[in-house]
């Protein structure tokens, strides 16, 4: 059974994703998070000033977090990579913010139980498509 299930969820980017951990939407506008309990937030391409990646310990697993800084403002949208959408996200993000890359997921991936923040994308005066 073990050797199925590893099996099974080999080379699936979604396998973790989940809507119990939250859901988020991409349209050409920006993107929505809809949290388990129903809230919803919305962020524009257009707002978004910064994304921050890191990694919060989980004791036995890491989770993979991307936390979005809102232009003129206070406000962080936080995310994570077992939210149903997140690989969604991801190819969004990579043809809406200009110069968004994956490059980021290794350094944030390595070492294990590690923060390893970093900022992955910073918004110049170049237009966002």
């Amino acid at each position: 059974m073990e050797n199925f299930l590893s099996n099974s969820l080999k080379g699936d980017v979604r396998a973790l994703e989940n809507s119990n951990y939250g859901t988020l939407v991409a349209d050409d506008a920006g993107f929505k998070i809809v949290t388990p309990k129903g809230a919803e937030a919305e962020l524009s391409w257009k707002d978004i000033e910064k994304i921050h990646a890191f990694k919060r310990d989980l004791l036995t697993t890491d989770l993979i977090c991307l936390a979005f800084e809102k232009s003129g403002t206070e406000e962080w949208y936080e995310i994570n990579e077992e939210m149903s959408g997140y690989n969604d996200l991801l190819e969004a993000l990579q043809n809406h913010l200009s110069g968004f890359a994956l490059v980021w997921v290794l350094d944030t991936t390595l070492p294990a139980f590690a923060t390893n923040h970093k900022v992955i994308w910073e918004r110049n005066d170049v237009a966002v498509g």
